[in-house]
């Protein structure tokens, strides 16, 4: 984390993506690190094992793994339910007042415009985290990065709140 932060500082000089050296600072750069921490050490491998069980061990697979498939899907609901109650009353993760847009955000946003590929239905992501994710994908920056290296259909199903990716059956 100690990386991320002096990269952050020492290669945006504007700090579009920091925060300014303020009172609110050290505050901010602790919340900063802790909503980095639970990117990088609950949702990313929690999701992406909740990914694995339900996409690639399903079926008629010998590495059906029940227990696995229930355990990272229910684990992955539960860390949606943190990160809802992160974004009450706020645009970003981080900052004061409603927040600034950040690594936080910007580490955690790409793993929750996919929660679908995890069996997460729709109504176990609260409106907070919905709002967030639109928020942040009408972002001109996010949208051109969402065609690189091109416009995936799947982007367009994600405005249908009734899509889920076809997945094995269990």
């Amino acid at each position: 984390m100690t990386t991320t932060s002096f990269s952050v500082d020492s290669y945006t000089p504007l700090r579009l993506v920091s925060f300014t050296n303020d009172l609110l600072y050290s505050f901010c750069l602790s919340l900063w690190s802790r909503w980095c921490s639970w990117q990088s050490a609950g949702q990313g491998p929690i999701q992406g094992q909740a990914n694995h069980f339900r996409m690639q061990a399903t079926g008629d697979s010998k590495n059906v793994v029940p227990y696995g498939i229930k355990r990272y899907h229910d684990e992955t609901v539960r860390l949606y339910q943190v990160l809802e109650m992160g974004l009450e009353g706020r645009d970003y993760l981080v900052g004061d007042g409603k927040g600034k847009y950040s690594l936080a955000d910007i580490l955690t946003f790409p793993w929750a415009l996919w929660y679908r590929f995890a069996g997460i239905r729709n109504d176990e992501v609260g409106p907070n985290v919905k709002a967030w994710i639109e928020r942040i994908k009408q972002r001109p920056a996010v949208q051109k990065g969402l065609k690189v290296p091109t416009e995936s259909e799947l982007l367009k199903n994600l405005d249908d709140p009734n899509w889920m990716p076809p997945m094995p059956e269990i």
